[in-house]
């Protein structure tokens, strides 16, 4: 039996990142566990919380029942700040899907919050930690490539947009609608 501790993650927010991107990649690890996904669709709570094997939740109050180490916050980006705030307020630590708020006040004051709560507040900047980046940037700290003065990087989605767009419908809330 191994002494590592269990991680519980809670996934806030059930869209195309969420089941497409961090998902996998969560079940992929030793050591974490999927407590929750909150989505106020349930029928996307539900399919995703399947898969994980943990409690699908509609509102707040449901996932803050459940003891949680940490939350990936993938939501669409106007509802980061409150989702994220609410989260850290409890000590919880958040990583939070890119932009992390929509202004540059509210960036300060989730940072703020972490830092009073002791909790950790990561931006999803993901692109960094790839293997070709980080080969890249492996070149040219060694001096391999020379003296970089501007680099321009672009990719390409291979799958296209996700195919619905979530839009803010009220406080707590937003909905599914067609582009």
């Amino acid at each position: 039996m191994s002494n590592t501790k269990v991680i519980s993650i809670g996934m806030i927010g059930a869209g195309w990142v969420a089941e497409h991107g961090h998902l996998p990649g969560f079940l992929s690890l030793e050591g974490v566990s999927i407590r929750a996904v909150y989505d106020p669709d349930a029928s996307r709570a539900a399919h995703l919380a399947e898969q994980a094997g943990a409690k699908a939740c509609t509102s707040l109050s449901e996932i803050d029942e459940i003891p949680l180490d940490a939350v990936l916050v993938c939501t669409p980006n106007h509802t980061h700040y409150e989702l994220a705030k609410h989260f850290l307020q409890q000590g919880i630590h958040v990583l939070c899907e890119k932009p992390m708020t929509t202004t540059a006040e509210e960036a300060g004051s989730l940072r703020r919050i972490a830092e009073s709560s002791g909790a950790v507040l990561l931006m999803g900047f993901v692109n960094r930690y790839r293997d070709d980046i980080r080969e890249l940037r492996s070149r040219i700290t060694s001096g391999q490539i020379g003296d970089v003065q501007i680099c321009e990087v672009i990719w390409r989605r291979k799958r296209g947009f996700p195919p619905r767009k979530l839009v803010y419908a009220a406080k707590d809330v937003w909905r599914r609608c067609a582009y």
